[in-house]
Order: C-alpha cells, then structure tokens, then sequence
C-alpha cells in the first residue's frame, strides 16, 4: 500500500491505495480538482509547520479496480472568536445533556443547563477555547488551561454524537498536544462511560507508554469518586 497526499486551496486530501490501484490515483484526483500530488506518506505543511486548514479527506481505493470504499473527513479546529460565543453555548447545552448523567444535573425552568463555567474560559487570559468542526458543521469544542503556568490542563471537551466513532475527538486532542507542547494533565471521571478508554489511547499515542494516571479527590465533595488524572510532557 501507498499513500500520496495532495493540496490545493488549503485542503489536503490523502490517498491510500495498493500498488495495483494506483495507475488509478492521478484520475480520481484529477477528479478532485487537486492541483499537485506530493510525495508518498508526507503530509503538506505551511511555513509554521502545521497542516493547512481546511477539509483533509482520507480515501481509500480497492486492490482490484480502484473504487472507492470510504472518504473520511478530518476535523478543522480553529481558536474560538466573539463571533462564535453563541454556537459555542448552543453546543454546551448538548454537552451539559451528555454529562447531567454522570453529575446528576437537570435543566432550569426554562429548560436550560447552566452555563457552569462557560463563562470564565472567555474571560481568562490563562485559557483558550477552540471550535471543531466536522463535514462544515460545528461539532465541537476544545478549551485549554494553565497556558502560563508548569502544567497545561484539558478544560471542557466536547464533541457531538454524530461525530464520534470517527476518530474526530482523537484527531482533536493530538491536534490541541501538538499546538501546546510541553507539561499536561487530563482529568476524567471513571464513571463517564468511554472517557477514560479514550484519555488513555489519546496519551498511549502522543507518548507510548511516559505516561502515569493519578486519583485526587474533588475539592469540597468528599462524598463524590475521585477524580482521574492522566500526567505526561509532550
């Protein structure tokens, strides 16, 4: 198997394809309107060395006649603006349904999820929040703490049903590693069902096995399971 990745317009397209298939490859992308094929198993990168935004399609071709089984877009992340304030608290809504099983919460009168701590990350020069996108929808958020501190933390971290089971949420969190090298901490509760199958892969890929997970105890709510920490540098 082979793999050429070309862009144009800021989008990169990969494509995966066996030897047999690839007489096939310059005609499917042609059909793209990609201007360029790229050397095998590189991605393209910018002059600041990270991959272009835009859509990043991967495709598959058949060892036999080269049709296509699968396109699967990878997700776009891109640093929240004011402009995003009220998409991002739409999306919070459905995050805070996701969770109010595991915290037991329930809606206002008005049928509203509080808002939390929404609010803080807009206003706290420690932090920064991102708006992930999927198939040109919004499909999520990412926020990002102690960005001045030793240590950087996973803040809030939200992707829709939809887009799970896609390697959307994985992409994501490496992309969010890669943008901040250096100490982390990931916390996730037990009970959080995938959370913490998902943590783990996510740190067993960005640092293999340099990676350690720690219980602490919720601050004020000794009544409640501690929480799970997972601790690396990257």
């Amino acid at each position: 198997m082979s793999r050429r990745e070309i862009v144009r317009s800021g989008k990169v397209v990969s494509v995966t394809a066996s030897e047999e298939a690839e007489p096939r490859v310059e005609a499917f992308c042609a059909t793209l309107g990609a201007g360029g094929l790229l050397a095998r198993g590189k991605a393209h990168r910018d002059s600041t060395g990270q991959t272009p935004v835009g859509t990043i399609a991967s495709v598959r071709l058949t060892s036999s006649d080269g049709t296509i089984l699968r396109v699967e877009e990878r997700p776009q992340l891109r640093a929240i603006t004011a402009a995003d304030r009220p998409v991002i608290e739409r999306l919070w809504q459905l995050y805070s349904h996701d969770m109010s099983e595991v915290r037991g919460t329930l809606p206002n009168p008005e049928g509203m999820f509080k808002a939390g701590r929404l609010p803080t990350y807009f206003d706290d020069p420690d932090a920064c929040g991102y708006l992930v996108s999927y198939g040109d929808a919004p499909a999520g958020f990412a926020f990002v703490t102690g960005l001045t501190g030793g240590r950087k933390a996973m803040g809030d971290f939200f992707v829709v049903r939809a887009a799970r089971r896609k390697r959307v949420g994985h992409e994501v969190a490496r992309e969010l590693l890669g943008r901040h090298p250096g100490s982390w901490e990931i916390g996730f509760q037990a009970e959080n069902e995938g959370a913490p199958e998902f943590w783990r892969r996510v740190a067993m890929d960005a640092v293999g096995d340099g990676w350690r997970e720690e219980l602490r105890p919720v601050p004020g709510k000794p009544h409640i399971p501690h929480d799970h920490f997972i601790v690396f540098d990257v």
